[in-house]
């Protein structure tokens, strides 16, 4: 976005040397374009920095998982995404099929709860 508005300013300041516009419109048009853009363009990157990126297991904790098997104390399959993981339960055994909430990761084992839609659980 902030490259184009280089180069308009680029083109601005040519068109003036080769006096096809007055030079008294192209140089105040060109630096305002330029100005504009590389500060639009500053703007972006910093709201793009504070975009925080998750993934791996922080970005699992608090989703919504379906229980593939039985999901005990000792351990169940849950498949989230495309992914089947190793889970445990707190509470109760929870049935194949259930829906669950991942409430932590550690390792490649998950920790689940069932899923309460009123999001108490």
């Amino acid at each position: 976005m902030y490259k184009c508005s280089v180069i308009i300013a680029v083109i601005l300041l040519l068109l003036a040397l080769l006096g096809v516009i007055p030079v008294a419109v192209a140089v105040p048009v060109g630096l305002v374009s330029a100005s504009i853009g590389l500060l639009a363009g500053y703007m972006l990157q910093r709201r793009m920095s504070r975009v925080p990126h998750m993934n791996g297991p922080e970005a699992m904790r608090g989703r919504v998982a379906y229980a593939v098997s039985e999901i005990g104390h000792r351990s169940g399959t849950i498949k989230f995404g495309n992914e089947l993981w190793t889970a445990t339960t707190r509470a109760t055994v929870l049935r194949a099929g259930t829906k669950v909430r991942i409430l932590s990761v550690t390792g490649l084992k998950a920790r689940v709860e069932a899923y309460d839609s009123d999001g108490d659980s």
